[in-house]
């Protein structure tokens, strides 16, 4: 019986900024398979893993391809800022009494 022969991983290429290659190698992620399989929704879910290092693993690793991500409703846009800046209480309060994004 012989043994399937399988092709050691690709390492990354050094091209990619330090920044990207330290945010990758802390999730474990040292190849190029791994990137390819990650790539873009499961990179981009890394935690200190942005889109700025998206597009610099879409430059050296798919320069034909870059992913556009869909870009959030206005309201969600608020609703993210109103959530990071008031506390808790303070936000569910203003929902009790029936205030709306807009109104802020």
């Amino acid at each position: 019986m012989t043994k399937a022969c399988l092709a050691p991983p690709t390492p990354l290429p050094g091209q990619l900024s330090k920044r990207t290659l330290n945010a990758l190698a802390r999730h474990g992620i040292t190849s190029v398979e791994q990137v390819m399989d990650a790539y873009p929704e499961r990179l981009l879910r890394l935690s200190g893993f942005g889109l700025t290092a998206l597009r610099d693993v879409e430059k050296v690793l798919f320069p034909w391809q870059q992913y556009n991500p869909a870009r959030l409703s206005r309201s969600s846009q608020s609703m993210k800022k109103i959530n990071r800046l008031l506390p808790v209480y303070d936000f569910e309060a203003l929902l009790d009494i029936g205030k709306k994004t807009s109104e802020f």
